[in-house]
């Protein structure tokens, strides 16, 4: 993995990382950031730009919603890993609970509060404890991935 950061004009800083090449085309893929402030804070975006890549996050765009990642790890990652009837319910918990309460949040911005409001619904709804704990689980099995982005971890201990 490799990246630079470089001046561009008095506190601000150009952050580009490189993320390997696209399986396709084998063109060289690039992600882009500019910072205002100090070269401190380009080289901890840096860090955690490397880290989200190392734990196969691409640099999430600002525009990426919750539902949309989620439709992709259950495509990519639950459907492979999962025997067939835990996909079934792991796709159902994220069709009727994850994305109507979460699903429209950007993913750059989701916070602790919002799996609070998670459990809130699930709660509010008065579904069995056994569903509940379920939700708690699927939210547990996807969250690992983005956790180094958003801070999650405490909620989700708890």
């Amino acid at each position: 993995m490799r990246g630079n950061i470089r001046s561009r004009g008095k506190g601000t800083w150009e952050v580009r990382i490189d993320i390997g090449r696209d399986p396709l085309t084998g063109k060289r893929r690039q992600v882009s950031r500019t910072v205002r402030g100090r070269k401190r804070d380009a080289e901890g975006l840096a860090a955690s730009l490397i880290s989200q890549h190392e734990v196969g996050i691409d640099a999430p765009r600002g525009r990426q919603s919750v539902g949309n990642f989620l439709q992709h790890w259950l495509r990519d990652y639950a459907k492979p890993n999962t025997a067939p009837k835990t996909f079934r319910r792991y796709e159902e918990i994220v069709r009727l609970h994850l994305i109507p309460v979460i699903g429209n949040v950007s993913l750059s911005k989701l916070r602790p509060s919002h799996i609070q409001g998670v459990h809130r619904k699930v709660t509010e709804k008065r579904l069995s404890a056994r569903t509940a704990l379920h939700c708690h689980r699927v939210l547990n099995c996807w969250t690992p991935q983005i956790r180094p982005v958003t801070g999650l971890w405490s909620v989700l201990r708890s």
